[in-house]
């Protein structure tokens, strides 16, 4: 399983080159976008606010909480799948191997 760490850019767990590569390559010019910071800032804010309200909703036992925090797992779900999608089409862009069949 690869991963890159985004603080240093570096990737591990994958060859260099492939496209599992430049897929987490495609994380790091992800996060350097303006939309990406954007959206890791939205993804992590919504993060929190889901988590505080399920724990205001078990506490108070109010299902609004409980709804709304749902919901914002819904969207923290559709971001990081859009970056995760967005990663790949970076990989497929530019990914220049030959494909072993």
């Amino acid at each position: 399983m690869a991963f890159v760490d985004l603080r240093t850019g570096n990737i591990y767990g994958c060859r260099v080159g492939s496209r599992t590569w430049f897929h987490e390559k495609g994380h790091i010019e992800f996060q350097n976008s303006s939309s990406g910071m954007s959206m890791e800032f939205w993804k992590q804010l919504i993060f929190f606010w889901a988590i505080a309200l399920v724990i205001l909703s078990i506490y108070f036992s109010i299902d609004a909480f409980s709804s709304l925090s749902f919901s914002l797992l819904i969207t923290y779900l559709f971001i990081y799948i859009y970056e995760e999608v967005w990663c790949w089409n970076y990989s497929f862009k530019n990914y220049n191997g030959k494909r072993k069949v």
